[in-house]
């Protein structure tokens, strides 16, 4: 029998048993509160609380769309997680994303998606978001917007079609604080 495979036969039922649904190594066990575990993740937690204002964005961003046939945002349920906000792994700084997608027509139509993806835009810029730089060439049809909280929106015409929405919370330190 190889030396290392006790080892790491032990390192994979420790980490099976310590990762929540989504995935994340947590602790097995801790202190609770009125039956509710404390994992302790104060740049979680404090992300997480983000979620209504996220939405409110999203769903702001989607009565912008001018469109007959729009659907509720309602009936577009986003993909909201949490979202490192460094690529250091040992840093927990966090933030809260959610997005949301819209076809603009059956068949590719890149005008009326530039349309639509304008009126968004007009909305953020009439709304005092601040327009962050591309990193993309100058070419692309991305937009990058902040406002003065620090949450940030993406405008994403994906030129079929379709335009992402996508916002983001401002991130927050292990202590729970807004960094950024």
């Amino acid at each position: 029998m190889r030396p290392w495979l006790p080892v790491l036969a032990i390192l994979t039922l420790a980490l099976l048993g310590c990762q929540d649904e989504d995935g994340t190594t947590t602790p097995t066990s801790g202190p609770t509160t009125e039956g509710t575990s404390v994992t302790g993740r104060a740049d979680e937690a404090a992300a997480r609380e983000q979620q209504p204002r996220v939405r409110e964005i999203l769903q702001e961003l989607w009565d912008q769309f001018d469109l007959e046939d729009k659907p509720p945002l309602e009936d577009k349920p986003g993909d909201g997680d949490l979202v490192a906000c460094s690529l250091d792994t040992t840093a927990q700084i966090t933030s809260w994303a959610e997005g949301a997608q819209l076809r603009v027509s059956k068949e590719k139509d890149p005008e009326l998606e530039a349309r639509q993806a304008a009126l968004v835009r007009a909305w953020l810029d009439d709304n005092g978001w601040e327009r962050i730089d591309n990193p993309a060439p100058e070419s692309s049809p991305v937009t990058y917007h902040r406002n003065d909280d620090g949450f940030k929106v993406t405008v994403a015409p994906q030129l079929d079609a379709r335009v992402d929405l996508d916002v983001e919370s401002p991130c927050f330190d292990d202590q729970g604080q807004q960094v950024g």
